[in-house]
This record gives C-alpha cells, sequence and structure tokens, in this order.
C-alpha cells in the first residue's frame, strides 16, 4: 500500500472504525473497530481475525470464538483488545515499509469530552501496541481541518462529527475551539433503535450486523420504497422475513436526530454573539459516518434554521485532517493534548 518507510502515524480508534494514516503518504488504512478470539484453554485466547474478518463474524461465530468491540461510546472498553488492533494495523504497515523493527511516533485523536483516565488508557494501548511515542490531538480541530475548515482564520465555524459512539458539536476559530459539546451517542445508537423498532412492530430479531445494513442501505434512499429484512421470529424463534418501509427507519432513528439537534442549539447559546453572525453565514458542516445517513442534514436544517452541509467522504474527515498534522506536526502543537 505504502512506498517508502516513515516514522510518524496518524491513527483515529472510533467506536466503529479505525483509521490510520502514514506521514508523507496518500494511502488510508480504513478498519472496523474489531478484534475476534479463538478460545484457548490452556492460556490467554488468541487473536486471529482483525477488522473487517472480525466484524463479518460478528453474531454468526460459534461458542469457541469471541468477537470484540475494544471501543463503546468513544471510550476503550477492552485495553487488550485495542492493542492487538493497533499492533495488527501496525505489522501491516511494517509489512508494506519491509522495515519489521521501525517503532512508530504515533499521533492519535482524542474526543474532547475524554476524561484524562480515557486519555491515558488510550495512550498505553498504542504504546503497548509499539509505539515509541504517543501523542494526542484534540479531535475537534484534527475533523475540522479534515473538513477543508481554515481554522487559523477569526472565523467561527460550527462542525458536528457523529461517529458510531458518539457526537461532537464543536465551534472552532482561531485554532482554538469556542465551545464544544459531546454527546455519548451516535450511529451505534442508531442501530440499537432500528433493532427495538423491528422487534416491536414487526416482531423480527436482528443482530448488530443487520440493523448498521438496514441503516447504511438508507444511503440515497428517497424513503418512499421497502426493504427485505431477515431475521429470527420473536415468538417462534424460526427464521423469518419482513418487508419494512424505509420511512419507518427513518422514523425510527428520529429521537436521536432530535437530541443531536437540542445539542447543536445548545452549543450555540453558548457562543459569543459575533461568532453566531459566521455560523448563520456558513451554516453547520457534518462530517463522520452518521452524516452518511438519509435525510439528516435536512432534519438537522429544518429543526434549527440554519444552512447544514456535509463534508466530502465525511467519514474520512479525521483521516484527513491527520494527515495534514502529519505533514506540519510544528504548526499543529496547538493541538496536542496532556493526557495526565
Amino acid at each position: 500500500m505504502f512506498a517508502v518507510a516513515r516514522k510518524a502515524l496518524g491513527i483515529d480508534i472510533g467506536s466503529s472504525n479505525t483509521t490510520v494514516v502514514v506521514d508523507k503518504q496518500p494511502g488510508i488504512m480504513f478498519e472496523p473497530t474489531f478484534v475476534a478470539y479463538a478460545s484457548n484453554r490452556h492460556g490467554p485466547d488468541k487473536a486471529i481475525e482483525f477488522g473487517a474478518g472480525a466484524k463479518a463474524m460478528n453474531g454468526k461465530a460459534p461458542s469457541s470464538i469471541r468477537v470484540v468491540r475494544p471501543l463503546r461510546q468513544g471510550a476503550i472498553a477492552n485495553f487488550d483488545a485495542a492493542a492487538h488492533l493497533v499492533n495488527h494495523m501496525m505489522h501491516r504497515i511494517k509489512k508494506s515499509f519491509f522495515v519489521p523493527h521501525t517503532r512508530f511516533e504515533v499521533f492519535a485523536s482524542v474526543p474532547e469530552a475524554a476524561t484524562n483516565v480515557e486519555k491515558r488508557a488510550l495512550r498505553q494501548s498504542i504504546m503497548a501496541a509499539g509505539a515509541s511515542k504517543v501523542t494526542l490531538l484534540r479531535k475537534p480541530i484534527v475533523v475540522a481541518i479534515g473538513a477543508g475548515l481554515n481554522v487559523q482564520r477569526p472565523v467561527g465555524a460550527l462542525v458536528v462529527d457523529i461517529g458510531g459512539g458518539t457526537c461532537e458539536i464543536s465551534i472552532v476559530s482561531l485554532s482554538d475551539l469556542i465551545v464544544s459539546n459531546s454527546l455519548r451517542i451516535g450511529g451505534d445508537n442508531m442501530d440499537d433503535e432500528i433493532a427495538a423498532h423491528l422487534k416491536k412492530f414487526h416482531g423480527l430479531l436482528v443482530g448488530e450486523s443487520t440493523a448498521e445494513d438496514i441503516k447504511v442501505g438508507l444511503v440515497g434512499a428517497d424513503g418512499t420504497g421497502k426493504i427485505r429484512v431477515r431475521g429470527r421470529h420473536a415468538v417462534t424463534g424460526l427464521p423469518t422475513e419482513a418487508l419494512v418501509m424505509e420511512s419507518e427507519i427513518v422514523a425510527a432513528v428520529t429521537p436521536l436526530v432530535d437530541v443531536i439537534a437540542e445539542a447543536i442549539r445548545d452549543t450555540i447559546e453558548q457562543a459569543p454573539p459575533d461568532i453566531m453572525a459566521d455560523v448563520l453565514e456558513a451554516g453547520i458542516v457534518l462530517t463522520g459516518g452518521g452524516a452518511r445517513l438519509h435525510g439528516i442534514a435536512l432534519a438537522l436544517s429544518d429543526r434549527l434554521a440554519l444552512g447544514v452541509h456535509i463534508a466530502h467522504d465525511p467519514d474520512l474527515s479525521v483521516a484527513r485532517g491527520l494527515a495534514a498534522v502529519l505533514k506540519n506536526q510544528s504548526g499543529y502543537r496547538y493541538i496536542y493534548v496532556d493526557a495526565d
């Protein structure tokens, strides 16, 4: 994937996906944040699959295989699994470089609302994976940079990053945060709401992967069609399927959109009035995988009476921001985070 070795890399370990970029290289490594373990009666369970391969096993593996999601709602839930995933991704990069003994300096983005304990856990998991040094970065500013905003200007920009486990709302100006707000909700919660709706109204039990597939299938949908959903009948326990209106799925996640809209409104109310003139002119920028949900930009715009724009390839905004930081490390020192 990468042509030559570099000593620095950027990483974002998200609840749903982990992103890695390498200094001065165009490639992006993008993997689901999943690790699969095989049971071992004579010692610790062995990690056998990572990323997309492990995710494909989720909900379908026998009892001898355990699929783990290292992060939940933006925080490390399984330290060892996080370290194993990062170690695996570093190993892949080293193989691409043909430099098996390189110890990378890692720049890792961290949510603004992360506690010191969560920051230390993130740093320690990356160090345990073999990094020579770990520098934490303020994720809202990294995302704003990746969304194409000039964060160094004296102009307020409102960025809403909807990830798998968190939603971060930030107003950025002059290379710093004017105000920020973080919700421990995201795409995973939307999946939960979809699964709950199918059980309540269609008597259909589905797993995480199926609920996510339904949500992703709404991207570009017009809301007038139907989705064929397969799962287990809640009463008989037998395999079954149901035809579900796309509008039902949209309605199922609407309460979460309402929560996000209210949090944006609260954030705006905390900002200085002069900043609001900039936001009114430029609107809101949506990033993260959740920005791809059909109709979310229009729904937020209706609720807030503001223009809402989706960043180009919104789920890659953090990758572009990390690449920019790696390219100009000294110029972005102001977004470094102290985890102590």
